[in-house]
C-alpha cells in the first residue's frame, strides 16, 4: 500500500510539470478581480519566466474580455492558427495595468513583440495587429 501511495504521488508530480491549464480560474475579493490564470491568459510569473527564457520574439498582446475589437482579433487568431505565435495579457489584472501605463498603451489590443531582431516592435490596435500577424511565417 505505502508503495501504491508513493506511485499515485510520483505520478501526480511528474504529469503536473507541463500541462497545460484549460481552465480559466478567477479570484475576486468585494466584487474585484484580484488573480486570474490559466485559459489564454498570462500570469504575471509565466510572462516573466516565458520572456526569460525565449529564444524566438515573444508576441505579447494587452487585451480584455470586453473589449470588441479584442474579441475580433482573438478569432482572427484562432482562425488563422497562430495560438503558438502570440500569448495574452488581461488589461483587468492590477500588474497589466502597471505594465500599459508604463509602456504608454492607450489602446486595447495593442502587441509589443519582445526580442526582435534589433529592438522591440510595437502595434497599436488591431489593424497594425494583424497585418503583422498576416506576415508570420509558420
Amino acid at each position: 500500500m505505502k508503495y501504491f501511495v508513493l506511485l499515485i504521488l510520483f505520478m501526480m508530480v511528474s504529469c503536473g510539470a507541463d500541462i497545460k491549464r484549460n481552465a480559466e480560474i478567477t479570484v475576486t475579493y468585494e466584487d474585484e478581480v484580484v488573480h486570474q490564470a490559466g485559459g489564454k491568459w498570462l500570469s504575471e510569473y509565466e510572462l516573466r519566466s516565458l520572456l526569460e527564457n525565449h529564444k524566438e520574439p515573444v508576441r505579447v498582446i494587452f487585451s480584455s474580455e470586453t473589449c470588441a475589437p479584442c474579441q475580433r482579433l482573438d478569432r482572427f487568431v484562432k482562425t488563422r492558427q497562430l495560438e503558438d505565435k502570440v500569448v495574452w495579457i488581461n488589461a483587468k489584472e492590477v500588474w497589466v495595468r502597471d505594465l500599459a501605463r508604463l509602456m504608454s498603451v492607450e489602446i486595447y489590443p495593442t502587441m509589443v513583440v519582445v526580442g526582435h531582431e534589433k529592438s522591440d516592435l510595437r502595434f497599436d490596435g488591431i489593424k497594425e495587429i494583424v497585418f503583422h500577424l498576416i506576415n508570420i511565417k509558420r
